[in-house]
């Protein structure tokens, strides 16, 4: 039934949305994913991890990124103990030379966020459950997949986020007469954004993180 619908009013028959409009966040991702990047001498750039944590049926998904927005899921599992995951990210966090990690501390974060700073590893902690710090985290990711400024390695991880972000959607909804989007996958049993909020985390702290700021052109005047 969903799928003889449009996604505006199966959003609104199947998931409880009374929704204004609907859009695709990532219509267009045929220019994202590559098969390899340049070659660069070791060392030569700063990386960071974006680190979606997973609770229950939900999967941790870990994803690399470098100051030139060159990216790759390095991670994703499920159904692992806390001590086991915490593992698998400070072995990633040195295998990777990783300068900061952004961590979603919503829900189930706050744990590793707190257990990386005691370890004396550089954190950036976000909290998606924050609507509006959500959407400016996802739209810094359109704007870079549509500006060609972020790549993804292709590995076996690539079908899941490419059929993630095919999946991934903003609704418009009108709160107290203002209008918010809140992105999200399909609210259907099965359907993860794990790896597409990974990607988004690590091209934030890409931002905020690892690109230096320009140099500011000195105002001479005589």
């Amino acid at each position: 039934n969903r799928a003889k619908m449009t996604p505006e009013r199966a959003a609104q028959e199947f998931d409880a949305e009374f929704v204004d409009a609907l859009l695709l966040a990532f219509p267009n991702v045929s220019n994202l994913f590559t098969r390899s990047f340049p070659q660069r001498e070791a060392g030569g750039e700063r990386r960071a991890l974006g680190v979606d944590l997973g609770k229950d049926q939900d999967w941790t998904v870990v994803v690399l990124i470098n100051e030139l927005g060159e990216a790759e899921v390095v991670g994703r599992w499920r159904h692992v103990a806390w001590p086991e995951t915490e593992e698998r990210i400070l072995a990633l966090i040195e295998r990777y030379g990783v300068q900061i990690t952004c961590i979603d501390k919503a829900y189930v974060g706050s744990y590793m966020v707190d257990r990386l700073k005691a370890l004396g590893k550089n954190v950036l902690d976000v909290a998606t459950s924050s609507r509006q710090l959500k959407a400016r985290i996802v739209e810094t990711l359109r704007a870079d997949v549509q500006g060609a400024s972020v790549q993804v390695l292709e590995n076996e991880f690539s079908d899941q986020l490419r059929y993630e972000l095919s999946r991934f959607q903003g609704t418009q909804h009108v709160v107290h007469g203002r209008v918010e989007i809140r992105y999200e996958c399909p609210e259907v049993r099965g359907e993860h954004d794990d790896c597409v909020i990974a990607l988004c985390l690590a091209n934030w702290v890409r931002h905020h993180g690892l690109i230096r700021p320009k140099p500011v052109r000195a105002d001479i005047r005589r």
